[in-house]
């Protein structure tokens, strides 16, 4: 679902009328040159796919704070876009 406060929302659909278009229309063609906001998160098991640490390390990382992320239920939503975490060396 899109949540947008209402006077962002008024000014898009005014400048969407001022371009004689409807304002569905203008999102959508927005989405398409700049992709859906899903394209920039994902999940803990997806991202440990992609980091080099495990989901369940990834997840502690969540809770803590040291990734950028969003806990829905669930699941961990997790800003793609962030620096990649690295693995922590190994102490001697």
């Amino acid at each position: 679902m899109f949540n947008c406060p209402d006077d962002l929302w008024q000014k898009f659909v005014n400048k969407a009328k001022l371009e004689k278009k409807d304002p569905g229309e203008k999102l959508c063609e927005i989405i398409a040159v700049y992709g859906s906001p899903l394209d920039f998160v994902f999940g803990a098991e997806e991202a440990a796919e992609e980091w080099p640490l495990s989901a369940g390390t990834i997840k502690n990382n969540c809770a803590e704070g040291k990734i950028l992320a969003k806990k829905i239920g669930k699941t961990w939503v997790i800003d793609r876009t962030q620096t990649k975490p690295g693995k922590r060396e190994e102490k001697d």
